[in-house]
């Protein structure tokens, strides 16, 4: 499946009744900074280009019944055998993919949206996590909600 094609269909379906109203598009893999490095920029100045951030998931979720501390030592995914250590560093190098292809296509900041990122409140370390996750949009000059 191209999602991009498909969302230059959607897009010129859209511009036939409404030619400025912004259009929003996330990447694939459920919108991860990942998914958007395999989306091919749309030819509208009116598209907002979202992602959304989770991580690290065993973390963020509700899986982690205050197992894992932020900062600290992380399993990165389901069944992973190795740990990592998360911290402010770790949080922006996971959203680099979004850094990158917002240079490789010279997509202005004010372009890009953290359209969704959250984590369980009752997680140890989860005021930390957030104020990391802000601190690294706001270095970015990308707009976020929560």
């Amino acid at each position: 499946f191209d999602l991009s094609s498909f969302y230059d269909r959607v897009i010129a379906a859209i511009r036939e009744s409404d030619p400025t109203t912004p259009v929003i598009l996330d990447g694939d893999d459920y919108g991860s900074p990942e998914g958007i490095e395999r989306l091919r920029p749309a030819a509208d100045p009116n598209v907002i280009y979202a992602f959304h951030y989770y991580g690290p998931w065993k973390y963020a979720s509700g899986q982690n019944r205050n197992r894992w501390t932020y900062p600290g030592m992380i399993p990165e995914w389901e069944g992973a055998s190795t740990s990592k250590y998360w911290d402010a560093a770790a949080i922006a190098a996971a959203m680099e993919p979004v850094v990158r292809w917002q240079a490789r296509h010279k997509i202005p900041n004010n372009r890009i949206w953290a359209a969704e990122f959250g984590i369980v409140r009752t997680n140890p370390g989860a005021s930390r996590w957030l104020e990391d996750v802000v601190s690294n949009l706001e270095k970015n000059g990308w707009h976020w909600a929560q």
